[in-house]
């Protein structure tokens, strides 16, 4: 015979079960991620931007730029020729927020840059910044509008804007509009799955609130094929992700957030002290890509 405790615990776990499928911490992909997603059928804030210190080290953004030891050597050996940057090569850096990355490509490897981005306080803050680099240069632009001629890049970088995009086909089809023929995208962006759910999304932005609220909306996340599919569909040439690809994370998240939480939860920062690691082959987490607009693309 059940006992009215178990029968009671039973019905407390079920009801708990039932409420957590409802609620917003149990969100459904979308039917399509590459379709058009209306604005109003996300829970995603792209105008937090505007308020943030981009270059304060205490700022949790600021630890963006801790992944450039990672994404920089990257997206350079892909936009590079031999390591070599052409002489007269133009780059383009898609959603650049305050030139955290932009900054680096040209201050440490020397490309000639333009940081495109919507938001003009973050780009007020990336000219400060940048004042004394003559080659590198700002002005407001959208990734599905970029304000220039078709065939005026060598390159193009958009570094952690994808899973920010609700129209990414239009996005793509852009980056290979501006793109001269022969020239060459790379990106980084957040896979979608139980482990960026997790770790991301339920834990680092919803309960912990590590992130700015409303930083993400995990059902914007990108898988590498969903990316792979969209490249290869808008006319670019995709190399084998296993191996041109690469994953980049910090070690020991789930120790990171525990000693968050022990601490009293004060220094956001801290959960991303030190850099990133180079996790080749593994992009279940953050990943990067490249794929490559053919020469005779006409």
């Amino acid at each position: 015979m059940v006992s009215f405790g178990v029968l009671g615990t039973s019905t407390a776990v079920v009801l708990a079960a039932l409420l957590f499928s409802r609620s917003r911490f149990n969100p459904t992909p979308y039917p399509d991620r590459l379709a058009v997603i209306k604005e109003e059928d996300t829970r995603i804030d792209n105008h937090l931007y505007d308020d943030v210190s981009w270059w304060d080290e205490e700022e949790i953004v600021y630890t963006l730029r801790k992944t450039n030891v990672i994404r920089c050597p990257f997206f350079h050996r892909h936009l590079s020729k031999g390591g070599k940057i052409p002489s007269k090569g133009r780059y383009l850096d898609v959603g650049c927020g305050g030139g955290l990355l932009t900054e680096d490509m040209a201050s440490t490897y020397g490309y000639n840059i333009t940081g495109i981005d919507i938001s003009e306080a973050s780009l007020r803050q990336a000219r400060e910044h940048g004042r004394h680099i003559p080659n590198l240069h700002y002005q407001v632009g959208s990734a599905y509008d970029i304000p220039f001629p078709d065939d005026s890049f060598d390159g193009v970088i958009i570094s952690e804007v994808l899973d920010h995009l609700m129209d990414l086909r239009k996005a793509i089809q852009e980056i290979y509009r501006v793109l001269k023929p022969g020239g060459v995208v790379v990106f980084d962006t957040i896979s979608r799955n139980f482990k960026s759910y997790l770790l991301v999304w339920l834990i680092a932005q919803e309960i912990l609130q590590v992130m700015y609220n409303d930083t993400h909306d995990w059902r914007l996340f990108i898988t590498p094929e969903e990316m792979e599919r969209l490249l290869s569909e808008t006319g670019f040439v995709v190399g084998s992700p296993k191996e041109e690809w690469i994953g980049m994370d910090y070690e020991d998240i789930p120790f990171r957030l525990a000693r968050y939480i022990l601490g009293g939860m004060k220094q956001k920062h801290q959960v991303f002290e030190g850099n990133p690691v180079e996790l080749p082959g593994d992009l279940s987490m953050i990943y990067g890509g490249v794929a490559r607009k053919p020469q005779d693309s006409y």
